[in-house]
């Protein structure tokens, strides 16, 4: 088994270098078409990723901009927040068919508190997340994670 250790470096994911840029003209592309590379080599900001993964509508670009004003400068709501998701990863460890988008979304709402990660840092498993009973407390945290699509696997 090969795994791939290469990680992008600025210098990799400079726009001159890239496939839509005109020398007199600059980029021609509508949207960065090696935004996730881009983001990797840490060269994106905030602004600049919210702006390019949305679409471009009135409306919706005023309600982005108000949340790129406000943006505290990470997605972690503490440091503890960010230690227990990165905790909960390495005791996890990798699983090409749980580890998908929506199961870090629900990681990352079930690490954001304290309270609410002492209840549920059981119900992580080698299949997904597991709830076997159901807490009051959390009930909210539940809603959202079934909105994102989390198979739930009933305990028998």
């Amino acid at each position: 088994m090969y795994i791939n250790t290469f990680k992008y470096t600025p210098k990799d994911v400079s726009c001159q270098l890239c496939t839509e840029y005109v020398k007199k003209l600059g980029c021609t592309a509508l949207r960065c078409p090696w935004l996730a590379e881009r983001i990797e080599a840490g060269v994106v900001g905030y602004r600049e990723a919210v702006l390019e993964t949305f679409p471009h509508e009135r409306r919706l670009f005023q309600r982005l901009n108000l949340l790129i004003k406000h943006y505290p400068g990470s997605l972690w709501s503490n440091e503890q927040h960010e230690r227990r998701m990165q905790y909960q990863c390495a005791v996890q460890g990798y699983r090409r068919r749980r580890d998908t988008n929506a199961y870090y979304a629900a990681m990352y709402l079930l690490t954001s508190n304290d309270d609410i990660y002492r209840r549920t840092a059981n119900c992580f498993c080698k299949d997904g997340i597991e709830f076997g009973y159901q807490i009051r407390e959390t009930r909210i945290w539940i809603t959202r994670i079934r909105r994102h699509r989390i198979r739930i696997i009933p305990r028998n």
